[in-house]
């Protein structure tokens, strides 16, 4: 049998206990406290082996399309200035950049 816990250490524990149970703990979950950071004493079961994935499907075939002319980026930046440049005001510019 064991000796009676002293006072201070029952009035401890009654501070935890209802520290937890204002925490939201309301329910005790076993005599003992379980040490999950122990090693466990059993060897972890084998997992079954990974099966590969299913192969993926054949990409669908893109459409041909015509071949496009882009300009080169010099003679871009060239015409984004002379509008910019030909723009007498902020609405004149916005209309330059949506036309562009």
């Amino acid at each position: 049998m064991t000796a009676p816990a002293p006072a201070s250490a029952r009035a401890e524990a009654l501070a935890a206990l209802r520290w937890l149970a204002e925490m939201g703990a309301d329910e005790a979950v076993g005599e003992e406290a379980r040490n999950r950071f122990a090693a466990s004493a059993r060897a972890p079961s084998p997992s079954p082996a990974p099966q590969p994935p299913p192969p993926a499907p054949a990409p669908a075939a893109a459409p041909a399309r015509a071949p496009f002319a882009v300009a080169p980026t010099h003679r871009l930046i060239e015409d984004a200035r002379a509008a910019a440049a030909a723009a007498a005001d902020v609405a004149a510019l916005a209309r330059a950049v949506g036309a562009f």
